[in-house]
């Protein structure tokens, strides 16, 4: 019974999180400081999603439009963001291995895009974070950067990431290097209940790189 109410427990405090970090981001639209214009929440916005793949919206938990309006061809950026929740590894840092279905999805995400022409000037907009109340792995970071800029890691335990986030992005080399550089790890960002909270006391509107 201990398990089941664990279990329960957790998803539910996930589901809260994932509400509480998307209210907090809501506060940007009535006094918008990055041109926030518009969030459109577990998918992309309709227009969006009328010609998108299944494996973009299944992806989005959260889609941040900035610019003129929320479309894809309106916006002047678009951020696709994913949450990562746990209560029982919340000291625990986040690695490849936790990302690695995320990045996946994200990947065929970008991939779609790249073929449709039509959907050329779409896929330079468009980022991808992944947002996790864990603390970032230093060597999955680095191990990030160096695939962003196209170097090899020598360090054992970063190579050892790199070489698992190859294979976790199948895209070709050069559209590998271009995806790379459009992820963001954003980790540490405290409990549903921290979250929820800042979001009665927390002003001006909250900006995610508050959550590093």
């Amino acid at each position: 019974m201990e398990a089941i109410v664990q279990s329960v427990r957790a998803s539910r405090d996930g589901h809260q999180y994932h509400e509480a970090w998307l209210a907090r981001r809501a506060l940007g639209l009535l006094l918008s400081r990055d041109e926030l214009c518009g969030i459109a929440v577990e998918g992309l916005s309709p227009e969006d999603e009328k010609d998108a793949s299944g494996a973009s919206i299944e992806i989005a938990d959260a889609t941040c439009y900035f610019g003129n309006a929320p479309t894809f061809h309106d916006a002047s950026r678009v951020e696709i963001a994913q949450f990562k929740y746990s209560i029982a590894r919340e000291a625990t840092n986040f690695v490849c291995s936790d990302a690695k279905k995320t990045l996946e999805k994200f990947a065929k995400t970008e991939a779609d895009f790249l073929s449709k022409p039509d959907k050329a000037r779409v896929v330079e907009k468009i980022s991808y974070t992944i947002y996790t109340n864990r603390p970032i792995a230093p060597k999955l970071v680095e191990a990030l950067s160096a695939l962003a800029r196209g170097t090899v890691p020598s360090e054992k335990n970063v190579r050892s990431q790199y070489n698992q986030l190859l294979t976790a992005i199948p895209l070709g080399n050069e559209q590998r290097l271009a995806f790379a550089a459009k992820v963001s790890l954003i980790g540490g960002g405290g409990d549903s209940l921290a979250v929820e909270g800042g979001n009665t006391v927390n002003w001006p509107p909250f900006r995610p790189d508050t959550l590093a």
